[in-house]
């Protein structure tokens, strides 16, 4: 059971060092600016209605 729970811990570990650091180069992200994204949802049922909205998304620099 000990060397279960140790490989786990190790698995862990690795993985949550895999996620961090900075890039160096290449791209850098979305640029600012303003974007429009729309959102649509629709029901499952027969004759469930669909919604449209529209979202402003901010990206600052």
């Amino acid at each position: 059971m000990t060397i279960l729970l140790g490989a786990m811990l190790l698995v862990m570990m690795f993985t949550l060092v895999g996620c961090g650091g900075t890039s160096t180069g290449g791209s850098t992200g979305t640029p600012a600016g303003s974007y429009t994204v729309g959102v649509t949802s629709t029901g499952t049922g027969t004759g469930a209605p669909t919604h449209t909205l529209n979202v402003t998304l901010v990206v600052t620099p």
